[in-house]
């Protein structure tokens, strides 16, 4: 089958960044399609994996034999994947090549296997409950120093070279996070047709949506049963509170009449002795 669209490489600039989706399965990026799917959806699941270009065909990536320097067209353009070339809008050569200069500077250090669990958790919590990863613990649990995830890798080369497209700290990155239009421009797709048809394709697209509903059910449930424990919680709460604020009013209300019936006592026994 012929590939949808075409990658040239001569129109890649150094600090282009590279999005790929994997069309075989691909169980190490469970967990970043899991986020993929409740942060853009089904169709956009796949996005797996950023790399950044270096120039002269090579990209820089971080990988789970490590971070490494390897040529574009061999790594991606001749296998079965889905490619998108992004162009960070608001990025100068300059800090392109200090982008690139601080990824390949860090080449051989190892992948972040665990920072991937990061981004399940993140979203099986519900947003209320969202700040409660915002901490010192959960920054010492996913950090680590001298490994990088790969969409965490690019994150922090556009970091140190001062152009930062993004709100959240580089390890909170995920590849699809990079596919924003207005940050970023698009600018080459290809589309790697699966070489599957007929019922075996339909039965495993149905099944693969199936499983990933099944997810949506399951995350929704834990965030009901989460919110209804955290209602009844408050509830408590706000109960034990108004019965301590009652017995307070009470305790108040006793020790004033007891005042006032001494005062009223001492003004009778004063004018007695009179």
């Amino acid at each position: 089958m012929k590939t949808q669209g075409a990658i040239d490489i001569n129109k890649l600039k150094p600090g282009d960044v590279i999005i790929t989706d994997k069309r075989e399965t691909d169980l190490g990026g469970i967990f970043i399609r899991i986020g993929n799917f409740f942060q853009r959806g089904f169709k956009e699941r796949g996005w797996t994996h950023t790399a950044i270009y270096a120039g002269d065909g090579n990209i820089i990536e971080a990988l789970p034999e490590g971070v490494q320097e390897r040529g574009f067209e061999n790594a991606y353009i001749k296998q079965r994947h889905d490619v998108r070339i992004l162009r960070y809008k608001c990025l100068t050569d300059e800090q392109a090549r200090k982008a690139i200069e601080f990824c390949r500077g860090e080449k051989g250090d190892q992948y972040a296997h665990k920072k991937q669990y990061y981004f399940v958790l993140h979203y099986l919590v519900m947003p209320s409950l969202r700040f409660a990863l915002e901490n010192k613990f959960f920054d010492k649990v996913f950090k680590r120093k001298k490994a990088y995830f790969c969409s965490e890798l690019v994150a922090a080369g556009f970091n140190a070279a001062g152009s930062f497209p993004f709100e959240r700290a580089p390890r909170k990155i995920i590849p699809l996070d990079f596919y924003n239009l207005m940050t970023f421009d698009l600018i080459a797709e290809r589309k790697h047709p699966s070489e599957e048809g007929g019922l075996a394709d339909a039965f495993q697209n149905c099944l693969t949506y199936a499983l990933y509903l099944i997810a949506a059910f399951v995350f929704f449930a834990v965030d009901v049963s989460i919110a209804i424990v955290m209602v009844l919680f408050a509830h408590v709460v706000l109960l034990i509170m108004l019965v301590i604020t009652f017995l307070i009013a009470i305790a108040d209300a006793v020790l004033v009449t007891r005042k006032k019936r001494r005062r009223q006592s001492h003004q009778k026994e004063g004018q007695g002795g009179e």
